[in-house]
C-alpha cells in the first residue's frame, strides 16, 4: 500500500485518521530501511541442528523472559520482518532435499514445491478470533514427521505467538484491522495487548514442549521475525502494532535462538516428494485470505 493509498483512507474511514496518520509515518520509516537494507545475519539453515522450531512473531525480550528451561538460549538477529520475507530470504535461492517443513505459514507454500524433501501443511482451524492454525495439531504432525522421515531434518513452524489471540485476555480485546495492522479499540489497551501476546507464547509453548519429549537430536528453537506491540519505530518514532516487511527495528528482527544439544541425527538427501496439504487445500492464497493476510 502506498504512501497516496493510506491518504486516501482518511477520507473513507475518517473515525481511523490516527490510524491512518500512523501508517503513513510507518511507510516512511519502511522507505528509510529500504535504503540501508535488512540486518547481515547467518541464514538458520546453515546451523547444526536437526529439528528447527520456528515459533512465528517470537520477541526475544518476551522469550527470555518467560523461558526458564535447559539449554542456552541467545539473541539472533534476523534479516525478515515478515514471514514473506523469511521465506524469500532463507530458502527461495536454493534446495533442501534433506529437510521436512511442517507449518500452516501460507507464505511457505509460496515457494516452489521442489523447495524441500517434502512440505505438510498444517490445516486451518476455526476459533471465535477467526481462521488459525493449532499449535496442538502442528505438534502432532510434527511428530509424525519425525516418525516417518529419521534421516530427515526437520523444521516444525508454529503460527503462535502470532494472532489470533487463543487466551482469556486476547479473546476478550476489541481490536481493528486496519492497513495491515491490527490497532487496539475501546478500553483494550497496549497492557492488554502485550498480556495477550504473552498468553500466546504460553499456550504454544505447551505444545512445543509436548514435542521436544518425543523428539531427539539437536534442537534449536527460534523465530522467523519478531512483532510491535505498540513500541516507538524507527527513525520517526510513531507507535507500531504489527509486522510488515522491510520494518527492521529491534522488536522485529530480534529473535531467539535456544540451542538444545542432543546427539546428532543421520541425514540423507532424497527426491522432492512435493506438498502434502492436510485441509486439501490447493492454493496459498486461499491460506492467506482464511488467515488474514488478504
Amino acid at each position: 500500500m502506498t504512501i497516496g493509498s493510506r491518504v486516501t483512507n482518511v477520507l473513507s474511514r475518517p473515525d481511523l485518521y490516527k490510524e491512518t496518520i500512523n501508517q503513513i509515518f510507518t511507510e516512511l520509516n519502511r522507505a528509510w530501511f529500504r535504503i540501508i537494507g535488512p540486518p547481515e545475519t547467518t541464514s538458520v539453515m546453515e546451523k547444526k541442528w536437526d529439528t528447527l522450531i520456528l515459533l512465528d512473531c517470537a520477541r526475544y525480550d518476551y522469550f527470555s523472559d518467560f523461558y526458564e528451561g535447559e539449554g542456552h538460549l541467545t539473541k539472533r538477529r534476523t534479516n525478515s520482518s515478515h514471514s514473506s520475507e523469511f521465506a524469500q530470504y532463507e530458502f527461495a535461492e536454493d534446495t533442501f532435499h534433506d529437510t521436512v517443513y511442517v507449518t500452516g505459514n501460507p507464505f511457505i507454500a509460496k515457494l516452489d514445491e521442489d523447495t524441500f524433501h517434502k512440505l505438510i501443511m498444517v490445516p486451518t482451524e476455526m476459533t471465535d478470533g477467526g481462521a488459525y492454525v493449532s499449535p496442538e495439531t502442528t505438534a502432532e504432525l510434527a511428530k509424525e514427521a519425525h516418525e516417518n522421515h529419521p534421516d530427515k531434518r526437520i523444521i516444525v513452524h508454529f503460527m503462535q505467538p502470532h494472532e489470533p489471540y487463543l487466551g482469556e485476555v486476547g479473546r476478550s480485546m476489541s481490536m481493528v484491522n486496519w492497513g495491515h495492522s491490527n490497532y487496539p479499540q475501546g478500553d483494550t489497551t497496549r497492557k492488554d495487548l502485550r498480556a495477550a501476546y504473552r498468553e500466546n507464547l504460553e499456550i504454544v509453548w505447551e505444545s512445543v514442549e509436548n514435542l521436544l519429549n518425543k523428539v531427539s537430536g539437536r534442537i534449536s528453537v527460534t523465530a522467523d521475525h519478531g512483532k510491535l506491540l505498540g513500541e516507538r519505530q524507527q527513525p520517526i518514532p510513531v507507535r507500531g502494532y504489527s509486522h510488515m516487511p522491510g520494518l527492521y527495528v529491534p522488536e522485529l528482527v530480534d529473535v531467539p535462538w535456544l540451542q538444545l544439544d542432543g546427539e546428532p541425527r543421520s541425514v540423507t538427501e532424497d527426491q522432492p516428494g512435493g506438498i502434502v496439504n492436510e485441509d486439501g487445500a490447493d492454493e496459498a492464497k486461499d491460506r492467506l485470505k482464511a488467515l488474514g493476510y488478504i
